[in-house]
This record gives C-alpha cells, sequence and structure tokens, in this order.
C-alpha cells in the first residue's frame, strides 16, 4: 500500500546541485521540505528538495531538485543528471540564534519552483534544520515504482512502494542495495531496503 496520497503528473523543476560547504553546520536531517544526507567517511553531501502546488490548483506543479557535493566549500552546480549545462548558485550552513540553517541561492528560476514554492531561490533563502536524521546520503526515486523490501533481496518485497520523484534518506548501502527512509506529507516515517537502480543523483 502506497503511504503518499494519489500522484499527479505535475510539470517538474527537477534540478541537481554540486556544492561544498562548512563541515561543523552541514548536518543530515530535514531543513523544511530539503533532505541532506552527509557521509561521514567520504564527507560527501547530498539532499533532495521536494514541494507540490496545492493539488486542488489546476495545473499542477512540483519544485523538485537533488544535491550532491563536498562538504568544505559554498559554490553549487545545479543542473538535471542527465543535462551537461548547470546553473551557479552559494551554500551555505550556519547556526543561528542556537539554530543550524542552511542558506540557499540560485543565479537562475528553475521551472516550475515560481508557480510552486513561496520560497525565493534568486534572492536566497534561509532553512531551519527540523529533524536531525543519521542519513549518509539524500536521493530522488527515478522509477515509476520503487518497492519496499525487507532485506537486500528481490525476494524480500513488500507490497508498499514509493513513486517517481519521491525524495528519500539513504540510511546504509549494501552492494546494489539502499536502506533508505521515506518521510511522506503526514511525517510519518518508512524505512526499508530500495534498488539502487531506483534513486537518482547528481
Amino acid at each position: 500500500m502506497n503511504m503518499r496520497k494519489t500522484f499527479l503528473k505535475p510539470s517538474i523543476a527537477l534540478f541537481f546541485f554540486t556544492f561544498i560547504c562548512n563541515p561543523v553546520f552541514a548536518n543530515s536531517g530535514i531543513y523544511k521540505n530539503l533532505l541532506i544526507g552527509v557521509d561521514p567517511k567520504t564527507g560527501i553531501l547530498t539532499g533532495a528538495f521536494h514541494e507540490e502546488r496545492n493539488p486542488l490548483i489546476d495545473p499542477s506543479f512540483s519544485c523538485i531538485f537533488a544535491l550532491k557535493g563536498n562538504k568544505n566549500e559554498t559554490t553549487i552546480n545545479a543542473g538535471f543528471p542527465e543535462d551537461k549545462e548547470f546553473t551557479q548558485g552559494e551554500i551555505r550552513f550556519k547556526e543561528q540564534q542556537g539554530k543550524n540553517t542552511v542558506f540557499l541561492k540560485l543565479a537562475a528560476q528553475q521551472p516550475g519552483c515560481q508557480q510552486t514554492t513561496p520560497l525565493n531561490f534568486l534572492r536566497g533563502e534561509v532553512l531551519d534544520l527540523t529533524v536531525s536524521k543519521p542519513w549518509i546520503a539524500a536521493m530522488v526515486v527515478i522509477s515509476k515504482k520503487a518497492h519496499f523490501h525487507d532485506a537486500p533481496n528481490i525476494k524480500k518485497k513488500r507490497r508498499r512502494y514509493i513513486v517517481y520523484l519521491d525524495c528519500v534518506g539513504i540510511l546504509e548501502v549494501e552492494g546494489n542495495w539502499a536502506k533508505v527512509e521515506y518521510v511522506n506529507e503526514e511525517n510519518r516515517s518508512l524505512i526499508g531496503w530500495l534498488r539502487l537502480q531506483d534513486l537518482g543523483h547528481l
């Protein structure tokens, strides 16, 4: 059984970042609609943002992007994983009034985001860390449907699944499998194994 609402086919802004940031404040977790994962072994930092326009409004839009980089610099490149052209940007992790935050700014508006989210990435936005997570990465589902498994074994498939462009946090990787956490609109968490071929990043 799918935990998400009925999947619509919105106009999509899907773009990917390469960035590096201050390791002191680069914490894995949820920053509003942005998921961040930091691998403590490699220093690689990945993320995924997902926000949808109210499905009762026609037409429907989505603002979705994924992130990838190393944690020691602030420059970013933004673009679709298969696209050779990138948008320049800036990302900074800071502590403000005792809270961990991330500042994200892009040089160009991404299609769909202006119609979807009140966040203005051209001006730059500060997002608070709302929930810390032990994620080593964050990725986007690139398959039409990705079934959860009880173990990294094709024979252990569950009925529950997530769909194209859903975002997940990665807890661990074993071979061609990733143990992931999916947090739905009601902040309910679902943990299980997905095939890496169902997940995408830059």
